[in-house]
């Protein structure tokens, strides 16, 4: 009989409450046995920072916000205390906005 595995998902939007969410989701994964950790990021779908008489500016390629949120994870899970004695924790991205990469 196969044990059902240990799910972890945290959102991550770099505040410090979603930093503060994925040192937790860690350290709890750092306790159990067959953790699957995903991280998800979270974006709006305009530029926040664009006023209302302004066109939104073109949102950056999926594969660049892939690529942040891997280098991100990278380094929280490197800075976790015992983090070579487990594997490194993949990241797949998923942007509720835009649904799932490649769609």
């Amino acid at each position: 009989m196969n044990k059902p595995k240990y799910v972890i998902v945290v959102g991550i939007d770099y505040s410090m409450a979603s930093e503060r969410a994925l040192d937790e989701a860690l350290t709890l994964a750092s306790t159990k046995h067959g953790v699957h950790l995903h991280v998800v990021n979270v974006r709006g779908a305009v530029d926040e920072h664009a006023t209302s008489a302004e066109a939104p500016a073109p949102l950056p390629p999926w594969r660049y916000w892939a690529a942040e949120l891997r280098e991100y994870v990278a380094r929280k899970v490197a800075a976790f205390p015992g983090h070579r004695r487990r594997r490194a924790l993949p990241a797949r991205p998923h942007s509720p906005t835009h649904g799932r990469p490649g769609s």
